[in-house]
């Protein structure tokens, strides 16, 4: 315990040191000791530690914003012998293909979800225009009943077998 009977600290500017006194006592109301600092340097009630604060932070609106910039933010890869600049979203499916096609089933696992959310597993579009479709009269029924007896006859005469 420091001896604290020469000095004067019972100025109010707390950055100031403490004059040596003859003859004086010091004014404490509890012992100051370890984790007992003296009343003069305590913070003040309501009075904060840290007065300015930390710095404060922008709020987030919208998280998605923030997600659609850094997946639209450039890098370069490389594709072969060619260097490419590409998001960064492009380049984290070019690496998911990667894996998927070095056999990482988790890889295939999610391009393959991601394949059928986005529709990539359904009907492809025709080429032409031509739609070949079944008929729809009895009519057209009858004809084309009527043309794959005789194309099936046509193939028994001709191997050699009958019916």
């Amino acid at each position: 315990m420091v001896d604290d009977s020469n000095n004067d600290c019972s100025n109010s500017n707390p950055t100031e040191p403490c004059q040596p006194t003859a003859g004086k006592t010091p004014k404490h109301d509890y012992e100051v000791g370890y984790g007992k600092p003296p009343k003069r340097t305590q913070f003040k009630k309501g009075q904060s530690g840290n007065p300015k604060g930390s710095k404060k932070t922008e709020p987030i609106d919208d998280l998605r914003v923030v997600v659609d910039d850094v997946l639209a933010e450039t890098v370069t890869i490389r594709d072969g012998g060619k260097t490419r600049t590409v998001s960064k979203l492009e380049a984290m499916f070019h690496a998911q293909r990667l894996n998927a096609l070095k056999g990482d089933p988790k890889a295939f696992r999610s391009l393959a979800r991601l394949a059928q959310k986005t529709g990539q597993f359904s009907r492809a579009n025709p080429r032409s225009n031509i739609v070949l479709e079944d008929p729809g009269d009895d009519d057209q029924k009858k004809i084309l009943r009527m043309f794959e007896a005789e194309q099936q006859s046509r193939k028994n005469l001709e191997g050699g077998t009958t019916a």
